[in-house]
């Protein structure tokens, strides 16, 4: 389980920022306890990558809408059926501007070595493009709670 701290530490993200995906969907915690206003909130693994993507694509510019539809997608997965795909190499999500997301794993090749694909000419564009791997974004989420967040 994963304190609110650790979370904010992962996603490097205040109070305001949790909450907020809290309202939106995009952290859905597994206990709340305590006394305190609030209660004290608990995550699981899921809310630990859902956080990490929901940042990642707010970061490259991807609009509240589409960020929000790609976590949904994420939210219907476990851990378990990710981390099958991760070993299978399908591990990347593919996102192109505004675009209704039509979110699925892919693999290095599907994306890179794709004739239908022309990531230069989007960046030329200046249209939101993202190509995350949730594999990698899942360990760098992880090593941020264990080193405290300096990563």
């Amino acid at each position: 389980m994963i304190t609110t701290a650790n979370l904010r530490k992962a996603v490097r993200g205040a109070r305001s920022t949790i909450k907020k995906m809290e309202e939106d969907g995009v952290l859905q915690p597994v206990a709340i306890g305590g006394n305190g206003k609030g209660g004290r909130h608990v995550y699981d693994e899921l809310d630990l990558l859902a956080g990490g993507l929901a940042v990642e694509l707010r970061d490259r510019g991807f609009p509240r809408p589409t960020v929000l539809a790609i976590v949904r997608w994420l939210r219907e997965s476990s851990l378990e059926a990710l981390r099958l795909d991760w070993a299978e190499g399908r591990s990347l999500i593919f996102a192109v501007g505004e675009n209704e997301p039509c979110p699925v794993l892919l693999s290095h090749a599907a994306v890179f070595q794709n004739d239908e694909v022309d990531l230069a000419e989007a960046f030329r564009l200046g249209v939101p493009v993202a190509v995350v791997d949730l594999a990698s974004l899942y360990r760098q989420m992880q090593s941020r709670i264990a080193s405290g967040g300096e990563q």
